[in-house]
């Protein structure tokens, strides 16, 4: 249909109008007898003023042909995108040009045949009133006439041919226009172009052509322009490939990575910066990408990267969801997403990468509740949904089949509910990491079935009750948080926790006292059990734990003295007693604290004087806290001459030889 419009609009715009405009200035130009020197210059002037406006008429004829063009175009776009490359774009301009040349043909036919006849008819007529004039003389002006029409029709045809060419052309920037507009428009493509854009349509059906991102057109409009690479000797996954990774990099602002020169060069995309080949193929198996200033959104392209092993994009600017093409990479193995601003729900196609063994999808923005067909990643062993935002979302039962997960991390993500019983049926499992959450209730005693479970934090929950005594099964247990909840009972059996190194269990509801089989833990390094309200004396067996740094009993309602076997802690950096009931003098044996560098002794009952032996702190100590107690001297032993103290507050009725230099006014 558009074809015939442009033949038929040329040829009665070409082969009509010209001639007929002739025609009335010939007519004009014979019906004036009264000088016939003027009938050249005259009729070529008319002649002008008809081409200027022949010329209106060819333009808006052009422009009516690229208007078809350009919708034929768009409806072949959406079908077979490889066609029109190949043959639909290099036919617009000669198609037109054909059917010029051809009218202007029919043109110069038509203008050199009637306007002969229609002269010799005239010339007839003027010779039957001028009968005075001889046959020489009319033979003369009839031979005048004929060649001033010749040349009429062949100046004409000439400047009617120049103008229909120039407007079909259209001028370079409305091509450019049209061209820049339509990402499949080219004017002209190589057999491997057109080899490529088969490949590439192949990959999508023609009612998905419609979806196509910018970025996705944009990639194929490199391959088609810009990449010089041969992609005829490449198989077509490896053609589809190379459109997915182009792709990525124009969806997440590739021009400003950083450390990624070679990409979008015309080089085989393997040996393109952090992308991984397989060894006995060309296929993609790893894309690492991460903390590479990625900005954008992951283009549904990626699920063209069938043979995608690993993909680490963590650490960038990566929003917008995760396509639900995620689902086609089924040999995916470790999916590194960690640090973007990837939003709302996790797609349900993340249960097709069964083959899944390691999944970091923390510190995003996704919403909405934890998909319960993440338990069909059967391989996987480690998990972090930590630093999201699944409000009221609870922990799915279909986590207890990932026999083979080790890592478990949903921390700071809004859930709520309780701890699953079924976590206990996780024997693999050595992370277990729920905290900064809404759980409530108590802490099952089936977790306490990971006998395998070397860290387990719980902190910041609304968890009640006592710590199940139970928790003495887990003998290869390292790192204990579960400070800031409700919990109001720490059993005897933490002691069989022999390889423990951490233990926080601070803002708690703690109370009774602090078990003595605490210091059957050989290994713990750092010991917090402050802001509870423990009763009783310090236990001595504390002392045994010659690992211990730190010390935390502060804000307790802890009485008698400070054992002296705490002085055996060799290697103790911080000792925090404060805001007890502790009574009797500070033990001498603390001097043997070599290490010791903040004591914290305030809003005590201590009274006596300050040990002399305290002096071998001076050159070490560097914060001394004593106000709120009852001492009574031997300030001296503690200031004067200490050269590393920054920090020490006493009470104002303490004296020393060195004070007023040391402290000023109190």
């Amino acid at each position: 249909g558009s074809i015939d419009f442009r033949v038929q609009s040329l040829r009665k715009i070409q082969g009509h109008a010209i001639v007929q405009r002739i025609m009335d200035s010939r007519d004009s130009m014979n019906s004036n007898k009264d000088d016939e020197s003027l009938v050249l210059p005259t009729l070529m002037s008319e002649t002008q003023a008809s081409l200027e406006a022949l010329r209106e008429e060819t333009m808006a004829t052009s422009r009516a042909v690229q208007s078809a063009a350009t919708q034929k175009q768009q409806d072949t776009k959406k079908r077979h995108p490889d066609l029109l490359q190949a043959e639909v774009a290099p036919d617009i301009n000669s198609l037109v040009q054909d059917e010029v040349q051809r009218a202007v043909k029919e043109a110069m036919l038509s203008s050199s045949q009637q306007p002969l006849a229609t002269v010799v008819s005239s010339r007839r007529n003027l010779d039957d009133k001028n009968d005075n004039e001889g046959t020489e003389e009319n033979c003369g002006d009839w031979s005048f006439q004929r060649n001033v029409w010749i040349l009429v029709v062949v100046v004409v045809v000439a400047i009617a041919v120049g103008i229909t060419v120039a407007a079909t052309r259209g001028g370079d920037d409305d091509s450019s226009q049209l061209e820049a507009g339509m990402p499949f428009m080219a004017p002209s493509m190589s057999p491997t172009m057109n080899e490529t854009m088969r490949r590439i349509s192949l990959l999508y059906p023609d009612q998905e052509m419609k979806d196509l991102s910018p970025a996705a057109y944009d990639a194929i409009q490199w391959i088609a322009h810009k990449d010089e690479f041969v992609l005829n000797t490449m198989a077509t996954s490896e053609v589809l490939e190379r459109h997915a990774l182009v792709t990525i990099y124009f969806s997440l602002s590739g021009e400003g990575w950083i450390d990624t020169p070679n990409w979008l060069t015309s080089i085989s995309h393997c040996d393109w910066e952090f992308v991984e080949c397989g060894e006995t193929g060309g296929s993609v198996s790893g894309l690492h990408l991460e903390s590479k200033g990625l900005k954008g959104k992951l283009p549904a392209e990626i699920g063209n990267l069938g043979n995608l092993v690993k993909l680490s994009l963590s650490q960038n600017d990566v929003t917008g969801s995760l396509p639900t093409n995620i689902g086609q990479l089924a040999r995916l193995r470790e999916l590194l997403l960690a640090g973007n601003r990837m939003e709302a729900s996790l797609p349900s196609q993340l249960g097709l990468l069964t083959d899944l063994e390691k999944a970091k999808l923390n510190i995003n923005l996704f919403t909405g509740q934890i998909p319960t067909v993440i338990g069909q990643w059967t391989s996987i062993q480690l998990l972090d949904l930590s630093a999201n935002n699944f409000a009221g979302s609870s922990i799915p039962g279909e986590l207890g089949n990932l026999k083979l997960l080790e890592s478990l991390d949903i921390v700071g993500s809004q859930l709520s509910s309780t701890i699953p019983s079924f976590l206990g049926m996780v024997p693999s499992l050595t992370r277990l990491s729920l905290s900064d959450n809404h759980l409530t209730s108590t802490i099952p005693t089936e977790i306490f079935l990971l006998t395998g479970l070397r860290q387990l934090n719980l902190h910041n929950n609304s968890l009640v009750g006592a710590v199940p005594t139970e928790i003495g099964a887990l003998t290869q247990l390292v790192t204990l948080v579960l400070n800031e909840n409700r919990l109001d009972f720490l059993p005897s059996e933490i002691g069989s926790c022999s390889t423990l190194e951490f233990l926080y269990a601070f803002d708690n509801a703690l109370g009774k006292t602090i078990p003595t089989e605490i210091g059957n833990v050989k290994y713990l390094k750092q010991l917090g059990l402050d802001r509870n309200a423990f009763t009783g004396s310090i236990p001595s067996q504390i002392g045994s734990i010659k690992s211990l740094v730190f010390l935390y009993l502060n804000q307790n309602r802890l009485t008698n003295a400070i054992p002296s076997e705490l002085g055996a802690l060799s290697n103790l950096i911080k000792l925090e007693l404060s805001s007890n009931h502790l009574t009797s003098t500070i033990p001498a044996e603390l001097s043997n604290l070599n290490l010791l560098r903040t004591i914290n002794l305030t809003d005590n009952l201590l009274t006596g004087s300050i040990p002399s032996s305290l002096d071998l702190w001076r050159k070490r100590i560097r914060a001394v806290y004593l106000g709120s107690n009852n001492f009574t001297g031997g300030l001296e032993n503690l200031l004067c001459d200490a050269t590393s103290l920054t920090q020490f507050e006493a009470d104002c009725d303490l004296v020393c030889n060195c004070c007023a230099t040391r402290l000023g006014n109190c």
